[in-house]
């Protein structure tokens, strides 16, 4: 059913009559034309409308179900479990666990922060072919006053292990020490003062 249901919203993205011709033998037809009604908001009256509406229920609960599973995968790992407990310090900044995810990647290495979140933020989805910044766009939760928080936060935070390395090299543990913390007590401070005005704003 699901995948004749899928094959029935490309024919009608693609206007493909020949391949909607072919799912109309299918015993399934009626439901599923039902159901896409139901979805656009159309006004239905039939046999089919309660059986639709379970359907619907019922592909949303499955949707619900990998999102679970999904961030039961996140839970198990440490950066995931060390991202859920974070959320606690983050949520005033409105960053919540996928990004800071990335944020504890980003202490590897700034590079791999966006692939991180890339990943974070498909997890669970069933739109695999979209690009990040398409799925922010798509998300509630994401503006531009959100984003350019992000940005800034990202410039200013903890530098690269590399980087933190060198600064026990060359000044010991202790300014390594002294450097992670200022960064991030100032990132934090200079984020959530941005995130304030972009709201009064």
């Amino acid at each position: 059913l699901n995948f004749t249901y899928d094959k029935f919203i490309e024919a009608m993205k693609e206007n493909n009559g020949t391949l909607l011709k072919n799912l109309r033998n299918s015993r399934f037809f009626p439901l599923i034309q039902t159901v896409y009604s139901l979805e656009k908001g159309f006004p239905i009256n039939n046999s089919m409308k309660e059986v639709a509406i379970n359907y619907i229920e019922f592909k949303k609960r499955i949707r619900d179900l990998k999102k679970e599973k999904e961030l039961a995968k996140i839970n198990r790992t440490f950066a995931g479990y060390i991202a859920k407990k974070m959320e606690y310090l983050t949520r005033p900044l409105g960053f919540d666990y996928r990004i800071n995810i990335s944020l504890i990647g980003g202490f590897a290495a700034k590079e791999i922060i966006l692939s991180t979140l890339g990943t974070a933020y498909s997890l669970g989805s069933e739109e695999k072919g979209l690009s990040l910044s398409e799925r922010l766009r798509r998300d509630p939760s994401w503006n531009s006053i959100k984003a350019f928080t992000l940005m800034v936060f990202i410039m200013l935070y903890v530098p690269c292990m590399a980087t933190v390395a060198s600064i026990i090299r060359e000044a010991g543990s202790r300014w390594a020490f002294f450097s992670i913390c200022f960064n991030l007590l100032f990132a934090y401070l200079v984020s959530f003062i941005t995130l304030s005005i972009g709201r009064i704003i």
